[in-house]
């Protein structure tokens, strides 16, 4: 039985995969919102009551995050060399990236 390293490439993947779904989440709400204006809040709250676009918005969000994470751990791990003062960076983060994924969510989810 072998144990490979895969040097961050777990890490890697998630990056290139949040940030594919970020950039055509944005690419299709710009094209989106360019084709139907004016921008108005009746519009948005239409928009939004599509369940495949609130189910992609808070998708959205929470890649967001989680690229937002990925980043942050390796920066972390990269910059702060004590291992309880990284633990304790890390937790706090991984705490507030939480907080605003589940906000967000209940957001979202309240204006269906």
């Amino acid at each position: 039985m072998s144990v490979r390293n895969t040097g961050g490439i777990h890490s890697w993947v998630l990056q290139r995969i949040s940030a594919l779904y970020i950039v055509l989440f944005c690419c299709y709400s710009l094209i989106y919102w360019f084709i139907h204006t004016p921008l108005t809040y009746q519009n948005w709250c239409l928009w939004l009551a599509s369940d495949m676009v609130n189910i992609s918005s808070v998708t959205f969000c929470w890649f967001i995050l989680l690229h937002a994470w990925v980043g942050l751990r390796d920066i972390a791990t990269d910059y702060i060399s004590g291992y309880l003062l990284r633990f304790a960076v890390l937790n706090i983060f991984a705490l507030f990236f939480l907080g605003m994924g589940i906000w967000a969510t209940k957001i979202l989810l309240v204006l269906v």
